[in-house]
């Protein structure tokens, strides 16, 4: 029972590291196994992700996937001290979170979409000219628009950060739009939630099967709902000068 336990508990601890593979790790491989095949096991693994403020999202042979649900989770202050020094300023902040939405409305559009295990690819210059487009729309309707706490104050900062600025090295400028989109692809490809395509551009990025599982179990969000439906109508306005 107690190995049963320290098991489960294992299996728990994988979830929590994102470069963790099943693959070439023989006790992981295992446990997801055991997960498959034993009620009790599963269950101690369910219980003991609750008792962490974690919530189970999904095991297969890719690994186990699982997401911080809780306020008082010791795990949230990590993820959010992470993103914090990555993402010093507020505005950088609100920008970085409307990036992630906007990146899961453009591969996941509709219900349907999330019912297929494949890649989606999305391109750095797509959402950046989308989130752009998306901003003017807002703001220039704004008497129109629904207020989703977050969402607003977002677009007003998008739109005041859409300049391209570069440094003298030509990289993007800290802060810009531009600098927070490419910062974005590059935390969830940390994450392995997507990663780097080889093209001429070296901004394509494919999705794996974690992205879909996290977006599918928190796709009733409202921000989500606004910038898919936002989303599909400016799916043939895009201009990329």
């Amino acid at each position: 029972m107690f190995q049963k336990i320290e098991d489960a508990a294992y299996l728990v601890s994988c979830g929590l590291k994102p470069k963790f593979n099943p693959h070439n790790n023989i006790r992981y491989r295992e446990c997801i196994d055991a997960y498959q095949t034993d009620d009790e096991y599963r269950e101690m693994v369910k219980q003991i992700a609750t008792g962490f403020g974690l919530r189970v999202l999904d095991v297969s042979k890719l690994g186990i996937v699982m997401a911080v649900v809780e306020k008082q989770s010791p795990f949230r202050p990590i993820l959010a001290d992470h993103i914090h020094t990555r993402f010093a300023e507020v505005e950088q902040r609100l920008m970085f979170g409307a990036t992630i939405i906007t990146i899961a409305a453009i591969c996941f559009p509709n219900e349907s979409s999330f019912d297929y295990d494949r890649a989606r690819y999305v391109t750095v210059k797509d959402v950046r000219q989308r989130l752009i487009q998306l901003a003017e729309s807002f703001n220039d309707k704004r008497d129109e628009q629904e207020v989703v706490p977050g969402l607003t104050d977002a677009w007003e900062v998008i739109k005041e950060k859409a300049s391209i600025m570069r440094t003298p090295s030509g990289a993007h400028k800290i802060g810009s739009l531009a600098w927070v989109v490419e910062q974005t692809f590059k935390y969830l490809a940390e994450q392995k939630f997507i990663s780097l395509k080889v093209d001429e551009e070296g901004e394509t990025y494919r999705t794996h099967s974690k992205f879909r599982i996290y977006v599918r179990e928190f796709a009733a969000m409202r921000a989500f709902e606004v910038i898919k439906e936002a989303v599909v109508k400016t799916e043939d306005t895009i201009n990329y000068e």
